[in-house]
């Protein structure tokens, strides 16, 4: 079986079928029709992932100042709020409590209780999700202004095979793999959910007594979860 990515656009590579990246295509579908808009088919090397060996990230992405670069908090906060609306209550990767803590202390210039690296991010990774499904926007504009979100997320993280994984890396290559399910790129969110399983597995995700001896009831539900996400996406 070939990949799909339009009604009419093979791409002669082998993936297997994906309800998830189905039901992410339903939803921007979805948000056009309600518009009366028509989807534009991005082009065949609209985005270039560069995918290599994967595991952890390095340092170095945050030197670059433009990376750093966060939308106004008004702006910000309304893809937050979209993302929590519509993405995370169908692929809930994310603690909620404590990603909205380091959120505000993001923002508001002060130490955050994870690596800032993959948090950023990640944050631009779901500002490229909820962007696609804020329905004020052209079909056109959403399609660039995500892509730029991806980018920066992608240009961040210099990753490789040789360094250990994170619960973070996990989360960032479930987020990242999501958005491009809705791209015509089958290729890289392959690759990416296969970096994000095997990363899981380093961390023993996949296994029962991993996130049974968690001490708290909310951490085993998250380590679950992601599990969980990896198995989904990755079908």
């Amino acid at each position: 079986m070939t990949a799909v990515v339009d009604d009419d656009v093979s791409t002669g590579e082998f993936f297997g079928s994906s309800s998830a990246g189905s039901f992410t295509s339903q939803i921007k579908a979805a948000v056009a029709n309600r518009l009366g808009q028509a989807q534009p088919k991005p082009p065949r090397s609209g985005l270039s992932l560069g995918v290599g060996n994967l595991n952890a990230p390095r340092r170095a992405g945050m030197h670059n100042s433009a990376n750093e670069v966060l939308p106004p908090r008004r702006q910000a906060d309304h893809l937050m709020n979209v993302y929590w609306f519509y993405v995370d209550p169908l692929y809930p990767f994310l603690d909620r409590r404590k990603w909205e803590q380091n959120y505000a202390n993001l923002f508001a210039g002060t130490p955050i209780d994870t690596d800032e690296v993959i948090f950023v991010a990640t944050l631009n990774i779901i500002f490229a999700l909820a962007t696609q499904l804020v329905e004020s926007m052209e079909p056109e504009n959403r399609d660039e202004t995500s892509g730029v979100y991806f980018k920066r997320a992608k240009d961040l993280l210099d990753l490789t095979f040789w360094d250990s994984g994170s619960l973070e890396l996990v989360q960032y290559l479930l987020l990242m793999s999501q958005y491009l399910q809705s791209t015509n790129l089958p290729h890289q969110t392959w690759m990416i959910v296969g970096s994000a399983v095997r990363v899981a597995q380093s961390l023993g995700l996949h296994l029962p007594e991993t996130s049974a001896l968690q001490p708290t009831t909310s951490q085993r539900e998250l380590l679950r979860r992601i599990w969980h996400g990896c198995v989904l996406m990755d079908r």
